[in-house]
This record gives C-alpha cells, structure tokens and sequence, in this order.
C-alpha cells in the first residue's frame, strides 16, 4: 500500500472545499458577526424599552408603599377619634365653609 493523507486516523483525498464554499464561509460570517455587534449595539440603548419597564415597576412599587403608609396613617387618626376609619367620610372643603 501507498503513503496516502489521513485526518485522525482516517484516509482523506484532496477536495477543493474552500474554492467551492469560501461565499459562504464569507456570507457566514458576516451575518454571524454582524448581528452579534447589532445585539450587543442594542443592548447598550440608553433608550432600553426593558429598563424603562422596570424603572415605572420600582416606581410604582414605590409609590405603592407611601400610599399604604398614609392609609394606615389616615385609619389610625380616624380611629383615634373614635369613628369608624372604614365608614368615616371626610366633609367636601367647600360644604365645610359654607361659602359658594
């Protein structure tokens, strides 16, 4: 037997894979990097829709926890005037004066 070319143990013969696929090896990896520095462009956004969305959720968390802090607040003076904190309706500040 001759000397032939082998691969990890494995006869190989010549092919011309790079002249037949270099477009595509080519189109391949511009896409491929490509739209890894759009991905990587994007995810940079001062703009980010997803940071915004979080920002108004901790926000809104936020503004949550002082209104619940006032309603206790407001139950307890209620209550501490004897009256019902879940019934008590405050006087309309123009029927309170008496002026039109």
């Amino acid at each position: 037997m001759g000397l032939y070319k082998t691969f990890f143990g494995q006869r190989v013969w010549p092919a011309p894979i790079l002249r037949l696929y270099y477009p595509f090896f080519f189109s391949g990896s511009l896409a491929y990097f490509g739209f890894a520095a759009a991905h990587f462009g994007m995810m940079n956004d001062p703009n980010d829709k997803w940071d915004k969305i979080v920002d108004n959720a901790k926000k809104s968390t936020e503004d949550n926890l002082a209104f619940n802090a006032a309603s206790i607040w407001y139950e307890k003076e209620v209550y501490n005037k004897g009256l019902n904190p879940f019934t008590y309706k405050e006087p309309a500040a123009d029927d309170s004066h008496g002026h039109h």
